[in-house]
């Protein structure tokens, strides 16, 4: 890897519970709608069950179907259900009831008033894991009390999407979104990220080493021409870029209205949703397309893994 010696500076970091990181363009990440599923990307029918493999060849998938809209989500599951009774005239299909949110917590509630094993946060914060599956809306196909298959329909959401597709075979890759939007999703451990800037804006350096003497060492490491991948190319129309937790959005980092203003204050502002700390920061960078690279390596017992960005010349 040809990299010029630069000068590094640290420069922000971010964190998460679980889940990969993304990085992108301020304006991109304005059409980000994260884990959110009141902003919606489309629907999709999950199955599975023996009776698969006695359905038609294009019903035949592990996978999620996916669809744009909730009028091709219909037909679809319809389309299924009716190949189903036409193969299978004896099954018998049980609903389960999708409920609201509301709902739910009103059974939890409910069941605590009559179970003093929910009473406590915890048991009630498990039963709702149980319930959750209620948020859907769920077929059930049996013969004679023998369950053959399980269908279920539920909200598709851009997080959801990232996970599931572009992240399925690899921890990172660079994946579109909205309107000719794209981030690179970056799905790595530990779960904090930081970054560093070179002098010249022209290279963003984001590594999980924890210490400064490991990203002293990392930086190092991934500037000397060590093995190293390469992702693709990433652009930064304006040069203002964000490092956050993948579920948020703008809304939930409260900046409904964008984050081009934020992104030009120095130092840095570290980026809060309502509930948790540190999920993203952001920085500036000279405008254009930037060329994306990855490593791992190890410093003495501790393994880290490492990107760069690097503006095309």
């Amino acid at each position: 890897m040809e990299n010029p010696k630069k000068q590094f500076t640290w420069y922000g970091s971010a964190s998460s519970e679980a889940g990969p990181f993304m990085i992108a363009g301020v304006e991109d990440f304005a059409q980000w709608r994260g884990s959110d599923e009141t902003l919606p990307a489309g629907f999709r029918v999950s199955y599975y069950g023996t009776f698969i493999r006695e359905l038609s060849s294009h019903f035949q998938t592990i996978d999620p179907v996916r669809f744009n809209d909730e009028a091709g989500l219909l037909q679809f599951t319809q389309t299924l259900i009716n190949e189903i009774y036409t193969l299978q005239p004896e099954i018998v299909m049980r609903e389960q009831k999708k409920m609201t949110t509301a709902e739910i917590i009103a059974n939890v509630m409910g069941t605590a008033a009559v179970d003093a094993d929910i009473v406590t946060p915890d048991a009630r914060q498990n039963w709702l894991n149980i319930w959750q599956e209620r948020r859907q809306c769920a077929y059930d196909f049996f013969v004679e009390e023998k369950h053959l298959f399980h269908l279920e329909m539920d909200i598709d959401t851009d997080y959801t999407r990232i996970c599931e597709t572009a992240l399925s075979q690899d921890e990172i890759a660079i994946a579109s979104f909205g309107t000719n939007a794209q981030a690179l999703f970056w799905d790595v451990r530990p779960n904090t990220v930081t970054l560093a800037l070179d002098q010249t804006k022209t290279a963003v350096f984001f590594v999980t080493a924890l210490t400064d003497v490991q990203r002293k060492k990392a930086l190092e490491v991934a500037t000397t021409g060590e093995a190293f991948y390469e992702v693709g190319q990433l652009l930064l129309p304006t040069g203002r870029g964000i490092l956050a937790w993948s579920p948020m959005t703008q809304d939930d980092l409260g900046a409904p209205e964008g984050l081009s203003r934020v992104a030009d204050l120095n130092p840095p502002v570290q980026l809060n949703s309502l509930n948790i700390l540190k999920v993203g920061t952001l920085f500036k960078v000279q405008p254009g397309m930037y060329n994306v690279t990855c490593g791992w390596s190890r410093i003495e017992e501790d393994d880290f893994a490492w990107v760069r960005l690097d503006v095309q010349v």
